[in-house]
């Protein structure tokens, strides 16, 4: 890198800052990296209006996947159909779409 820094060129020039052993990119340094990025250059909608980044959430492991995903998702879903039956199928809908979305996911 040293050796190209003073030189005029074009061609931009891309080097790997991570490696397995000394220097290793972590998943956390990635969420960081992505959020700084997008924070400083948003992608902008449709409508023109720059689109809001939060913090990705990183998981360990497939059981903290699941406990997330029954915690935040499915969880509320159960109560939507209990509401959903309740009201005489009112809500059918809305509850077919979010059912179809968190099997695909799961």
């Amino acid at each position: 890198m040293v050796a190209h820094a003073n030189q005029p060129s074009s061609n931009a020039s891309i080097y790997q800052v991570g490696s397995s052993l000394r220097n290793p990119v972590r998943y956390t340094n990635l969420q960081d990296y992505g959020f700084r990025y997008f924070s400083k250059k948003p992608w902008i909608n449709k409508d023109g209006k720059p689109v809001k980044v939060g913090k990705i959430t990183v998981l360990s492991s497939m059981a903290s996947f699941h406990r997330y995903m029954t915690i935040r998702y499915i969880l509320p879903l159960k109560g939507l159909e209990l509401a959903n039956t309740a009201f005489c199928k009112h809500c059918q809908g809305t509850y077919s779409d979010l059912n179809r979305k968190i099997n695909i996911v799961m």
